[in-house]
């Protein structure tokens, strides 16, 4: 049986030959996959919650900023808004339970 070495020989000889079986396998085994990496972003983050999702969606129409990134932002915007308002309702409900 052939060691490893001599199997991406063989495999290399087959890839130059125009094998696209054996350039797929070299190319899916021997080189990493590109996986997209997200920069930061810096966004004017508005006086309200909804002016930051505003200016974020903008930020996505005109080209600044990466349409999914804008998707996440404003996604953790509502998951925030939500916890915002969920932590005001408890607020109100103890200082409506102390006054009776």
């Amino acid at each position: 049986m052939p060691d490893m070495p001599e199997i991406i020989g063989i495999l290399k000889e087959q890839a130059k030959a125009g094998d696209q079986g054996a350039i797929k396998l070299l190319m899916d085994k021997c080189y990493p996959s590109l996986k997209p990496q997200t920069l930061p972003v810096t966004v004017d983050p508005g006086a309200t919650l909804n002016d930051t999702a505003k200016n974020l969606i903008t930020a996505a129409t005109s080209g600044n900023l990466a349409p999914d990134v804008a998707a996440m932002l404003t996604h953790a915007i509502t998951g925030l808004a939500k916890l915002t308002e969920l932590e005001e309702l408890s607020q109100r409900i103890a200082r409506l339970e102390e006054k009776k």
